[in-house]
């Protein structure tokens, strides 16, 4: 009985360690983000990545919640940002805006700030991604409703 115990006490400590581990960094979640959204592989080593707000409950199975990310380059990272495709009747303002609405303020985005923006179930979950070539820094910013 006592070993059944030990093994039932060994397996909750277990999961509760792989649980822990399991939980992405602010980096691999706005790495990762950016690459199944945009189709941009960005390598985690020129890459520091701040966490500027995040309201998600991941134990929420409905994945409601804010995020904001700031993406700092070691490197020159233009080009990964020169091919995004814009959508016309929307601007990096917009993106500033959201941002702004849920409590982070976003430095102003100069005209011609490269700039993409998904959009599902008719507006209510966002995603934006903002690149500020004088910084060599980009936003992420992603709301789900």
């Amino acid at each position: 009985m006592k070993k059944l115990k030990y093994i039932i006490v060994l397996l909750t400590l277990a999961a509760i360690a792989l649980c822990a581990c399991s939980r992405e960094t602010p980096l691999q979640r706005a790495l990762s983000t950016i690459k199944s959204e945009f189709g941009i592989d960005l390598k985690s080593e020129s890459v520091t990545v701040e966490r500027l707000a995040y309201t998600y409950d991941d134990g929420n199975i409905f994945g409601e919640g804010f995020a904001a990310y700031k993406i700092s380059f070691s490197q020159d990272a233009s080009a990964h940002f020169a091919g995004l495709d814009t959508t016309p009747d929307i601007n990096a303002d917009d993106g500033i805006d959201l941002a702004r609405q849920n409590g982070v303020e976003l430095p102003a985005a100069p005209d011609g700030t490269p700039f993409a923006y998904k959009s599902e179930n008719q507006g209510l979950n966002r995603v934006f991604l903002l690149y500020y070539s004088t910084e060599n820094t980009a936003y992420l910013i992603t709301l789900d409703a």
